[in-house]
């Protein structure tokens, strides 16, 4: 089964190396260009449409992807303005993703919204701006909040993806999402469980499942070393012992603890010191569990672990680097030249790889 490249390229340096980047990504064979919308995460990440504005100008054919926004830090309106702007400068190439929004709601000091158990009134709101979104997309008057809102161009093709881990989040994906950004790992019976969420939350709703494209998120450090790339991968595996330890059971990893045992900041799985936040994971995270979650290792490795997600039905690995405040030039080259090709038929072969 053919399968789609993604790189995460964070706004968080120079413009124009974020630019840079996003030519070499495309050059190199990469499908999609992906940023994150936690503005001023740790005092590093600019805005999100502005780089992929600039990004969608040098590129030619990569789609441009926000991974992801959400409703809460930016009301639907504007995210609809801005990525009717962006799809218009991409000649059509954006995909919206949109989430709860953990990292930008911590960013303004919104976490205790996680606190107190609000993930419920959070799906309505999700699912409340995927509505507003579309109709305005469609050139529809929408009422939200009392106000009504219009576009005069209308640019109803707009794709949204829902990035889910949770088995509700997944259900609502499955429901009203023209794609799923899915953050369950790479083991592969966690994904399959995913996408038999997401299957079930379509067929409720008389949807087709096959028409939902899902992009695998995954935790990437490529390297010869398998023991460094393990390491480097060790602090983004404690974001599943936080957030999602029913997968590291489903994956028969016993967990112990679900926070390390001194802060991080901003938080692990970001970490603006890695070193630091390796060595506080290293407390906690199995080598089990970076290994079963995450993509680590030599090229080869890799390529064997990405084929397996082919042929469970998942349509584009979506690399995100170890460092989440660094362009990432050694993943797009390494990628490019030892992964990429091994999925791209060549014109004379008959089958895919």
């Amino acid at each position: 089964m053919a399968v789609r490249f993604g790189i995460r390229i964070p706004a968080c340096e120079r413009l124009r190396e974020v630019v840079r980047a996003a030519r070499a990504a495309e050059a190199g064979g990469f499908d999609t260009v992906w940023t994150l919308d936690s503005p001023l995460l740790a005092g590093r990440l600019l805005d999100p449409y502005v780089a992929l504005t600039l990004c969608a100008q040098a590129t030619a054919r990569a789609r441009i992807g926000v991974a992801v926004t959400n409703p809460v830090t930016r009301h639907p309106a504007a995210t609809a303005a801005a990525a009717l702007s962006l799809d218009e400068v991409s000649g059509g190439r954006l995909l919206l993703g949109i989430g709860s929004g953990d990292s930008a709601m911590r960013t303004l000091g919104l976490a205790g919204a996680d606190e107190a158990g609000t993930h419920g009134t959070r799906r309505d709101a999700l699912r409340e701006a995927v509505h507003v979104l579309r109709t305005i997309f469609r050139g529809e008057t929408v009422t939200f909040r009392g106000k009504e809102f219009r576009v005069a161009e209308a640019r109803p093709q707009i794709p949204i993806y829902i990035a889910a881990t949770g088995p509700k989040m997944l259900d609502l994906a499955g429901e009203i999402a023209d794609g799923a950004i899915i953050q369950v790992g790479i083991y592969r019976p966690c994904v399959e469980w995913a996408l038999g969420v997401i299957r079930r939350g379509a067929e409720k709703a008389g949807r087709d499942f096959r028409q939902i494209d899902i992009v695998c998120s995954t935790f990437t450090a490529v390297g010869e070393d398998k023991r460094l790339a393990t390491d480097r991968a060790r602090p983004l595996t404690a974001w599943f012992y936080g957030v999602a330890p029913d997968l590291l059971k489903m994956a028969g990893i016993a967990v112990t603890r679900r926070t390390p045992l001194h802060s991080v900041y901003p938080d692990i799985s970001h970490p603006l010191d890695h070193d630091e936040a390796m060595a506080e994971a290293t407390k906690y995270v199995a080598d089990e569990a970076v290994e079963k979650f995450c993509l680590v290792g030599p090229p080869a490795e890799c390529v064997r672990r990405i084929r397996d997600l082919a042929n469970v039905g998942v349509h584009e690995i979506f690399f995100r680097h170890y460092l989440t405040y660094s362009i990432p030039h050694d993943l797009i080259a390494v990628a490019s030249g030892s992964i990429l090709p091994a999925f791209r038929r060549s014109k004379y072969e008959e089958t895919e790889p």
